[in-house]
């Protein structure tokens, strides 16, 4: 799973809705979730890395799965 670039000031943590297809690409993302706490520009961060994550496909999945991935930005 690709790191986020952590490019921004601030820390928190950023919750990333991800839309998956049935051959592992991710094909949507809704960053910000219930829980969030950072920065809106890590929130954009956080995005950009979940788009680039791939899951193991498997054509006898559903066309579209959800699922989240928890991104903690801490300079410490």
């Amino acid at each position: 799973m690709p790191e986020p670039t952590y490019d921004c000031a601030g820390e928190g943590v950023v919750i990333v809705k991800v839309y998956v297809n049935r051959s592992g690409k991710v094909v949507k993302v809704e960053g910000g979730q219930r829980g969030t706490t950072a920065p809106s520009c890590l929130i954009k961060r956080a995005e950009t890395a979940a788009k680039l994550t791939t899951w193991e496909g498997d054509p006898s999945a559903p066309e579209l799965q959800t699922g989240s991935i928890t991104y903690r930005f801490s300079r410490t």
